[in-house]
């Protein structure tokens, strides 16, 4: 389905963030064999996550054994979100119990593919992060 008329729910997604010299790029990648599959594998994911009590996962998604405290993060890192994005920034709700030097940064006006629509503003973001 994702894949009818040449990707074309796919590419709406973007709105109009790409040329279509770069759309052409991602339909490419998009018909390589089990590439959506693994997209969408990606997404089904990502409801996994350590351990969380308050949502009635006092375990997490991890099936090995791995105790919590393992799990931290002790490298500063940079979450940067589009604000209009589709996915709710509170994905990132409890990131902060395993990552100790969490920076979160909304981007005004940006949606879900930020990399793409702000391009120049993300690499600011990430400069500045780099250099603190």
């Amino acid at each position: 389905m994702l894949s009818r008329d040449d990707f074309a729910s796919m590419a709406s997604w973007f709105g109009d963030v790409l040329t279509g010299e770069d759309l052409a790029v991602y339909k490419d990648a998009w018909r390589q064999p089990r590439a959506l599959t693994g997209m969408l594998n990606w997404y089904r994911a990502a409801d996994a996550g350590p351990p969380d009590p308050e949502r009635g996962r006092p375990e997490g998604n991890f099936s090995c054994g791995v105790p919590p405290e393992s799990l931290a993060v002790p490298v500063e890192t940079l979450v940067v979100w589009g604000n209009e994005s589709l996915a709710p920034l509170s994905l990132v709700d409890g990131l902060a119990a395993y990552v100790s030097k969490l920076s979160v940064v909304t981007v005004p006006g940006a949606g879900h593919w930020l990399p793409e629509g702000q391009p120049a503003e993300l690499n600011r973001l990430i400069r500045e992060f780099l250099s603190s």
